[in-house]
């Protein structure tokens, strides 16, 4: 066990010291029928810093992680400022706009070229293809603004390249209109993602298929994308990664 799943282990061990607590935790556990759904609304300055999807919690007779155990539903929640209003919508318009890019020249950034089309023929097997749609190649993020302001697409799945740039910033590489990569930075992202006409236009759940999608620069609270996406925007969920993918 490394240094870092140890801390988190005994961090678990910690927090559930308390035998009240403990005891409550089993017991939604048993009630929830092996599918516990568990939301962690951390605001303590001094917790902020934790990466509590590294926790280890108890589930039968094991300790395992919260967030990567098929048994539980792990989420946190993170505060945003935004006053956004996302209102439910039925099943029928659950689709989900598609995002690939893996630039022609994304070598020059040092990244490794992957195929796009069996990317996308997974998902479209995963989802159902009537259910999605694909923005076609070269995806750009004016592409990505433009398919997000004439429908509404409840989840948007984007899978590229990305990294935290010099200054920390993260960055996103997708594509421009000739195909060479265009690295976005969140601030850019954000900015345009921002200028969309309506409250309708916006997803409610965004899927970040990208090497530290939620990786904090420095450990500095909400400065990862996925946790500017729901602080700035105002998203009502984000899944992303910490670390890299390969």
């Amino acid at each position: 066990m490394t240094n870092t799943l140890l801390h988190a282990f005994i961090e678990g061990q910690q927090l559930l010291a308390a035998v009240e607590l403990r005891i409550a935790f089993e017991r939604t556990q048993r009630a929830s029928h092996d599918c516990l759904r568990l939301l962690l609304d951390v605001q303590a300055d001094d917790l902020l810093e934790v990466h509590w999807e590294r926790l280890w919690v108890p589930v039968g007779n094991d300790w395992v992680v919260a967030a990567i155990d098929q048994r539980l539903l792990f989420s946190r929640y993170l505060p945003s400022p935004i006053d956004r209003n996302f209102p439910p919508f039925s099943p029928k318009v659950l689709r989900v706009l598609i995002l690939v890019a893996s630039p022609t020249d994304c070598a020059q950034y040092r990244l490794r070229p992957f195929a796009v089309e069996p990317v996308v023929k997974r998902l479209q097997q995963s989802i159902g293809p009537a259910n999605c749609m694909v923005l076609a190649q070269p995806p750009t993020l004016d592409t990505l603004c433009a398919a997000l302001q004439v429908r509404f697409y409840p989840v948007v799945y984007l899978a590229c390249h990305g990294a935290l740039g010099e200054d920390g910033e993260p960055i996103l590489y997708l594509a421009n209109a000739t195909g060479d990569t265009d690295p976005v930075t969140a601030s850019r992202l954000i900015e345009q993602l921002q200028q969309l006409g309506g409250q309708g236009h916006l997803p409610h759940l965004l899927f970040l298929m990208r090497c530290y999608g939620a990786a904090e620069p420095d450990n500095v609270p909400f400065s990862g994308l996925a946790q500017q996406l729901v602080n700035k925007l105002g998203l009502p969920a984000v899944v992303a990664m910490n670390d890299s993918l390969g």
